[in-house]
């Protein structure tokens, strides 16, 4: 079933926050918080790091994670009080919107 999740920063000073555009609680459509926080992911990022695989020379690049995805850095809750969202748009706490990117 799908509920309004309310993602909040715990930790901004934490490195990750270099790749994420909004700093800000978040609220977003969502299963469960595991795609509450790939969902604000997508929708905040900010350029793309890569960090190479260990122990491989010619391995593909993994991206960094996002704040969003990071449990110690921000917290996700289910947001019961909240009003009508919209269904490809995370909204942030001063009422901006940023779509979702696929």
């Amino acid at each position: 079933m799908v509920m309004t999740y309310r993602l909040a920063p715990i930790n901004l000073d934490h490195e990750s926050w270099k790749r994420s555009k909004v700093k800000q609680t978040v609220r977003v459509l969502a299963h469960d918080c595991t795609d509450a926080r790939i969902k604000a992911a997508k929708a905040t990022v900010q350029g793309i790091e890569f960090q190479p695989l260990k122990g491989r020379r010619f391995a593909a690049p993994v991206p960094e994670k996002s704040p969003w995805e990071l449990p110690d850095v921000t917290s996700c809750e289910p947001d019961g009080g909240s009003g009508p969202m919209p269904a490809n748009d995370i909204v942030t706490e001063d009422g901006g919107q940023f779509p979702i990117h696929r």
